[in-house]
């Protein structure tokens, strides 16, 4: 994955597929010319799936989507509305409809902002109601190569990797140019899954940095990244690690995101 990224940044894919057209360039030994023929794959790539309001104070960058898409489905899901604000009738969210990052970010916004003990109860009536958003870097769940549905494969013509690699050279430019109004200073963000994909977002199109000070916690994985003068940009807690789901590595992991925090998040926070 890492170094399909740092395909992304230099430049280059090494990526067969019918969509492209490849070209050789004296300057580059392949450089290749996107040229979407397939509306599908099109529209897939502009589906940005993102939970709660967009002028929240705190955003969460996720991987996916993580409910099971089925073919029938498909049309409805891609063309329709890609943003969700739950409303009464949603209420209470559980696992079932806001899935493993639902239940972080409701431990995460409990244990920074209120009583980490009551985030069944924040997701419940709380989650995306005002404080927080999810957006989410892959428009489908990439599965594994070994699960990728053959509907699937044949719906887009193309394969588990070729669908990541794709979504690599496409995405960035596209969730940017969609959602830049989001990605500005008046929020936190905090990656819980696609660290490489993301990171390389924020330090590109948010903050136009290169270098980014990283402070890691290397017992239990998660990150806090500064610039020069020590204010913090974004967040990284690995949702996927083992043992990221202890009570006590997260609720270390809330302290020290809490005592980061600029001031004026914490009162735009209504809990």
């Amino acid at each position: 994955m890492f170094g399909l990224i740092n395909s992304v940044i230099d430049g280059y894919f090494f990526h067969l597929h019918e969509n492209y057209t490849w070209k050789t360039c004296p300057h580059k030994n392949i450089v290749i010319q996107r040229k979407m023929k397939n509306s599908i794959i099109h529209n897939v790539m502009k589906f940005i799936r993102r939970d709660g309001p967009e002028n929240a104070p705190i955003c969460f960058l996720t991987i996916e989507d993580g409910g099971d898409l089925i073919e029938i489905q498909f049309d409805d899901y891609i063309n329709g509305n890609d943003h969700w604000i739950p409303e009464n009738k949603d209420r209470p969210l559980t696992y079932s409809n806001s899935g493993l990052p639902g239940e972080f970010i409701a431990k995460i916004m409990s244990g920074v902002f209120g009583d980490f003990d009551n985030w069944n109860e924040y997701r419940a009536y709380n989650l995306y109601a005002k404080n927080e958003n999810n957006i989410k870097f892959y428009p489908i769940g990439r599965k594994g190569t070994s699960t990728w549905d053959l509907w699937l494969e044949k719906k887009l013509n193309m394969s588990n990797t070729q669908y990541i690699t794709q979504c690599l050279a496409e995405r960035h430019e596209i969730i940017y140019n969609k959602l830049n109004h989001i990605f500005n200073d008046n929020r936190v963000f905090i990656i819980l899954g696609a660290r490489d994909e993301w990171s390389y977002f924020l330090k590109k199109y948010v903050f136009n940095m290169a270098n980014i000070n990283k402070e890691l916690n290397s017992s239990h994985g998660y990150e806090f990244y500064h610039d020069d003068q020590n204010k913090l940009l974004f967040s990284y807690y690995p949702i996927f690690k083992r043992g990221s789901r202890s009570s006590d590595v997260l609720k270390r992991f809330c302290c020290e995101l809490a005592k980061k925090l600029p001031q004026q998040i914490n009162q735009r926070i209504s809990i």
